[in-house]
């Protein structure tokens, strides 16, 4: 590896550290407020710069995990979703994920993760419509609440 590419990474896994100290708060604040725009615009943001910069310095499996991850992000930002415990639960676990992945990655520019359990749940999560019920929930519930 080049001198020039370690550095990248390097600076890369810094920026992505800082990131995660200050998006870890959103996440947990999600668990008290998940109609929060600001919170989910927040980690949308974090999720959608990491995927990009993480491609581009050549860590393609942080890419394609924080991919999978914005799918999700983007469904609840669209309020196509609205984010239940079992989707905070798993959202908190892909912030864990991609802090040991970083982490790994600042000890082992070459390390490899085992994404692929929670790529599959955030994608069932996606497909099982549990996410967008709650949505309609939510829904019904303001449609309750402006009648009275």
């Amino acid at each position: 590896m080049e001198d020039f590419e370690k550095e990248l990474k390097t600076e890369f896994l810094e920026e992505a550290s800082e990131l995660l100290d200050g998006v870890e708060q959103a996440f947990l604040n999600l668990e008290d407020d998940p109609a929060s725009e600001e919170v989910i615009n927040q980690i949308f943001r974090f999720v959608h710069n990491l995927k990009g910069t993480s491609r581009a310095v050549g860590f393609g499996e942080v890419a394609e995990f924080t991919h999978e991850l914005e799918n999700l992000i983007l469904k609840i930002k669209n309020k196509e979703m609205v984010p239940g415990s079992q989707t905070v639960s798993l959202l908190l676990k892909c912030n864990d994920h991609i802090a040991g992945m970083v982490g790994g990655l600042k000890e082992d520019l070459e390390a490899h993760f085992e994404s692929e359990p929670l790529m599959e749940q955030i994608k069932a999560m996606l497909e099982s419509g549990e996410c967008a019920a709650s949505a309609q929930e939510a829904v019904s519930s303001e449609d309750a609440v402006a009648d009275v």
